[in-house]
């Protein structure tokens, strides 16, 4: 089709931009506001650097019309095995921070090979299952499709980051029921992953990963140990109220009672700082986000790959958002996952961007 600058901003979701620029600024305030008491902003100024260059990315992807990438089997497999040697070497040669060793030191900053994972792995089953979408009945493209989910998924567990790993599987087991799938493939998928549940936690689940299980669901226990973070995490948002208690005056971050304030737990700092009425208007961005998302998907015709282009973003985001959020509020198990846009972080914000850069493509290029 015929493209032109005009096109370009006519056909560019500005309102899908506008949200995730909103749900950075969240972020960006407020690890500006919890950093106040120790005058360190070097978090703040880093993410404002992968913002920078997040968005750059993303304009660039826009301008590329990213379904020619359905031709491009090779480049996908090749993105896919970098990856997933990377996820092997950072075993031996990853840096370690609370026990988990996640990421390779490039000069003064972390590389996270398991969040550009979970990029590869939107493209990787987007055209594997766009090219088998009327075999999909066939067991063996199931199986094969979860032995190339399962390998990078158990390098990222054995880190050990359980939070990244589901994440990773949620998106393979979400493209798979959108692509179509017998009912009996579902209920054989939900029982293995039933006995898998089984034999990770007696044999390969750390203590502190059994713990976070535990304390979720017995929240009176230990207080003061495996509970907590998440206990921390409620008093800081109760303590908040509507408003919150102003810019730079959150007590549970500013004096360490919170770990994880710009991390794991930034809902919870927002909510303190700026009230439960912030942490709503953070929610309500995230569904506007879904929804402009959804709208763009069903707007696509007879392009499988750009339709699950689309739902891998979706689930991606989605998913950890809801897990972020649920444990934040003490719903869900603390897994370590944070919030997209919004958690310090540069390689879960770039590949968040990135993201959000392929569906732009597809909308501008779509016919």
């Amino acid at each position: 089709m015929s493209f032109s600058i005009k096109i370009y901003l006519k056909k560019f979701d500005w309102v899908l931009l506008i949200t995730v620029l909103a749900l950075c600024s969240m972020g960006l305030i407020s690890l500006k506001s919890t950093a106040q008491l120790s005058g360190d902003f070097s978090n703040f100024e880093k993410q404002l650097l992968f913002l920078i260059i997040g968005l750059f990315i993303l304009f660039c992807f826009s301008l590329i019309d990213i379904r020619a990438l359905k031709e491009s089997s090779l480049f996908i497999f090749a993105l896919y095995f970098i990856f997933f040697l990377l996820l092997f070497l950072l075993l031996f040669f990853g840096v370690e921070r609370g026990g988990a060793g996640r990421w390779f030191q490039l000069g003064g900053f972390l590389f996270q090979p398991s969040e550009f994972m979970k990029f590869v792995f939107i493209l990787f089953f987007a055209k594997f299952f766009s090219e088998r979408h009327i075999e999909l009945y066939m067991p063996r493209h199931i199986i094969i499709s979860m032995v190339y989910a399962s390998l990078p998924a158990i390098l990222v567990f054995l880190q050990p980051d359980f939070g990244s790993a589901i994440i990773l599987i949620s998106i393979w087991l979400g493209s798979l029921l959108i692509s179509g799938i017998k009912r009996k493939h579902i209920i054989i998928i939900f029982v293995l992953g039933i006995i898998l549940f089984l034999i990770l936690w007696n044999f390969f689940l750390k203590d502190f990963q059994k713990n976070r299980i535990i304390s979720f669901l017995n929240p009176t226990i230990d207080s003061s140990g495996i509970n907590y973070q998440a206990n921390q995490a409620l008093i800081a948002i109760g303590s908040g109220g509507i408003l919150g208690k102003g810019f730079g005056k959150g007590t549970q971050v500013q004096y360490g009672f919170l770990p994880g304030g710009q991390t794991d737990f930034i809902f919870a700092a927002i909510c303190e700082d700026f009230g439960i009425l912030s942490g709503c208007i953070l929610i309500l961005l995230y569904i506007i986000l879904f929804w402009r998302l959804i709208n763009i998907s069903f707007k696509i015709q007879n392009d499988n790959f750009s339709k699950l282009l689309i739902a891998g973003a979706l689930i991606s985001i989605s998913v950890q958002s809801f897990i972020n959020i649920g444990m934040n509020l003490n719903l869900l198990p603390i897994t370590g996952i944070p919030l997209p846009f919004v958690s310090y972080g540069g390689s879960s914000l770039i590949v968040s961007l990135m993201l959000i850069g392929i569906v732009e493509s597809i909308k501008v290029h779509q016919t």
